[in-house]
């Protein structure tokens, strides 16, 4: 699963309202934490909403700038 924003819908607070109800859900179901992947550019948003880097992931994220991508996990 992805989460994404058009460029023009940006700085509205869709992607917060998105991972605010993606992490409402997730407590429903019980679930303990909330884990995803991120590359670097993107640390600071996530850190701001609670996650925390635990360090590159094998999984990478196909990037032109051949960027290492990074789990990013929350806990509920």
């Amino acid at each position: 699963m992805s989460l994404a924003v058009a460029p023009e819908c940006r700085k509205r607070g869709i992607a917060t309202e998105l991972l605010d109800r993606m992490a409402q859900v997730a407590k429903l179901e019980n679930r303990r934490a909330i884990s995803l992947t991120c590359l670097p550019k993107l640390f600071s948003f996530y850190e701001k909403r609670g996650y925390q880097n635990e360090g590159k992931t094998t999984d990478d994220i196909p990037d032109p700038d051949n960027e290492s991508s990074y789990n990013m996990v929350k806990k509920l």
